[in-house]
């Protein structure tokens, strides 16, 4: 049999712990807050008077900062959030469909098949 050659991987130029966080933009903290906590079940900490810091089933959180001006975020920056199976992909669009005008979803797409993963898109009340 043949010996596979993994490749050596090269030394990284910076030397870095680990992926602390990521930002989103927010317009009012404490409906931003009711979204995460009641809407998505995220672990919420307030941490200033203009952030939130957010996260779910990990180490890796978002720090949501207070803005008076922001875009709506392209679809190509998303942030994801993982279920098990496809059927509770359905399961969650369904919910969020029936419910966008009382949680303050502006948009959302169908779920669909994208690199390997069914999954579907939507804007929260920051159009995040």
């Amino acid at each position: 049999m043949d010996e596979v050659k993994v490749p050596k991987k090269a030394e990284p130029f910076l030397k870095l712990n680990y992926l602390s966080h990521g930002t989103l933009e927010a317009w009012d903290l404490n409906e931003s807050r009711k979204f995460y906590e009641q809407c998505l079940g995220l672990d919420v900490v307030r941490t200033s008077n203009v952030s939130l810091l957010i996260r779910l089933g990990g180490d890796n959180t978002i720090a949501v900062v207070q803005v008076q001006k922001k875009e709506i975020m392209l679809l190509l920056n998303h942030n994801g959030l993982d279920v098990e199976t496809q059927e509770e992909v359905i399961a969650a669009h369904v919910l969020l469909e029936e419910n966008k005008d009382q949680r303050g979803v502006t948009q959302i797409t169908k779920p669909a098949l994208q690199h390997d993963t069914y999954s579907f898109f939507f804007c929260d009340l920051d159009d995040n």
